[in-house]
């Protein structure tokens, strides 16, 4: 078993930039389930020791004001958060399928009307 340290900032000088972590292996590996109601698909990043991570405090959650569909590349959510571009969101399913997550990167956000000009359609 390997053990570990995963830091990035201090609660005395939050890191302000882009943190990024990357999992790579064999897309066609076996998708790894620990339980009957978790799949990780075939890539974790499991830590047993310390994961520490300070940061600039966001606005994570934010509601849709509109239906996005498919192929939408603009979506409208709330107005005055702190998003900017290169920021990534995920669009969660409004029924109980875990795996129907939309996940996109921003291009811009008005935050006077709220919308949001996604980099890809959904």
């Amino acid at each position: 078993m390997r053990q570990g340290e995963l830091i990035v900032g201090s609660e005395d000088e939050p890191y302000e930039g882009h943190a990024e972590i990357r999992v790579y292996g064999d897309p066609n590996a076996e998708t790894i389930a620990p339980s009957m109601m978790t799949e990780f698909g075939n890539k974790g990043l499991f830590n047993v020791n310390k994961v520490h991570m300070y940061g600039k405090s966001r606005d994570q959650r934010a509601r849709l004001r509109s239906k996005a569909y498919k192929g939408d590349t603009t979506i409208q959510v709330d107005t005055g958060l702190d998003w900017v571009q290169w920021d990534s969101i995920a669009l969660m399913p409004t029924a109980v399928q875990n795996d129907h997550v939309d996940y996109r990167v921003i291009e811009s956000y008005d935050a006077s009307s709220g919308i949001v000009t996604l980099t890809e359609p959904l």
